[in-house]
């Protein structure tokens, strides 16, 4: 997730995709104050939890002859299965359908076509952009598609790493971000935009694509001293990288206060002089920009719909059945039959549960995280893994 900030008038969003073409009407309309978008909406079906897409217009020009989505035939498919889907998809006008192939597949309805072929196609996106709008304030928001399965490097990328397409494709990421920053640069507006770069969730190998991705990653350690990983309640699932960057404005260095990116919007809203803020979102704005240390005191965390809860230095996880470990991606996941209690300044890695051992500070957690959730909250004892 890379949005860059100017102003809160000129809106433009840059994201991943995720799986399926779906029968959406004026989807882009929904989205106040943004005032373009570009590529094809790709959704999810509607009996799945999460929702991402690529925006800008929609294949609202076809009709379907089946109310279906395509993704709920794909189902558990693996990515030749996605990628077969655009030759198979239900859709009367071929003609229509046809004048998205390159964008879609390189190779249409082969199992070897990528739905993605080039990450450089969105940064093109975003740096025209960013050259079209240089004279007014703006937001954009650049979600990259790498590193996200499935990983299609760049054929400028490809071999680059000796990690094979995952390292490959974070190569790519890397770059493009310069390149975008190189075009701010350019165009006279680095020391006037507030970058910030983070990440919707912890590391994750083998997501449901193979590709090589565990045989040659080497010495490399994607969650570093953290335990678990995307979908996980550990840390590793939901400590992420987060980079601001505003050239003259905020100094080099390395903070510890503990922030969230639901925090962007109340601060955001702060540096433009919106009284626009976010539900649940704190004004941090000076962490933000390196003028305080000071960040939330406590979070309520969420993994696959399962919830836990910070403060301090402190981690705590409720009990929850299920398995402890997805073993489609070989992480852990936070689950136990007890409670757990980590004390993260001496234990960053989560190795010893204090739960027992320090009752009295498990009650405050508890206390504290029961007050924040509120009433009514649904216990979620069995979760679909994939």
């Amino acid at each position: 997730m890379l949005p860059v900030i100017r102003c809160d008038e000129n809106l433009y969003s840059v994201p991943k995709f995720d799986l399926g073409k779906a029968d959406i009407k004026d989807f882009m309309n929904e989205l106040s104050g943004f005032h373009e978008q570009f590529a094809d909406c790709f959704q999810r079906s509607e009996s799945r939890e999460h929702f991402f897409n690529y925006m800008a217009g929609q294949f609202s020009e076809l009709e379907r002859k089946s109310i279906e989505p395509i993704a709920l035939a794909v189902k558990d498919g693996n990515v030749r299965a996605m990628q077969r889907f655009v030759s198979v998809a239900q859709w009367d006008d071929n003609n229509i359908l046809s004048k998205y192939r390159s964008f879609v597949n390189d190779d249409f309805g082969s199992p070897d076509g990528a739905l993605i072929f080039d990450e450089s196609g969105f940064l093109k996106k975003a740096q025209d952009y960013v050259k079209a709008n240089r004279s007014e304030p703006f937001f954009l928001y650049y979600a990259l598609q790498q590193p996200h399965v499935p990983r299609t490097p760049s054929p400028r990328f490809v071999g680059s790493s000796g990690m094979g397409p995952r390292g490959d494709v974070i190569l790519e990421a890397d770059w493009c971000v310069g390149e975008l920053i190189n075009t701010l640069e350019s165009e006279g507006l680095l020391d006037n935009t507030l970058i910030i770069f983070s990440s919707d969730n912890g590391p994750v190998l083998n997501d449901g694509y193979y590709d090589d991705a565990v045989e040659k990653l080497g010495d490399h350690r994607p969650a570093g001293p953290l335990r678990g990983g995307k979908y996980s309640l550990f840390e590793a699932g939901t400590r992420v990288p987060f980079i601001t960057y505003w050239k003259g404005n905020i100094e080099p260095g390395i903070s510890d206060a503990m922030v969230s990116q639901l925090d962007l919007l109340s601060s955001l809203a702060e540096l433009v002089g919106s009284d626009e803020k976010g539900r649940d979102s704190d004004d941090l704005l000076d962490v933000f920009l390196g003028k305080s240390e000071k960040g939330r005191d406590q979070i309520v965390l969420e993994a696959t719909s399962r919830t836990a809860f910070r403060q301090g230095d402190w981690a705590m996880i409720p009990p929850y059945g299920g398995p402890s470990v997805n073993k489609y991606v070989n992480i852990e996941l936070g689950n136990d039959k007890e409670y757990q209690l980590y004390n993260l300044k001496e234990d960053i890695g989560q190795q010893k549960n204090l739960a027992q051992s320090n009752m009295e500070k498990l009650e405050e957690m508890i206390a504290a995280y029961k007050k924040i959730r509120g009433e009514g909250a649904e216990v979620v004892e069995e979760m679909e893994l994939k």
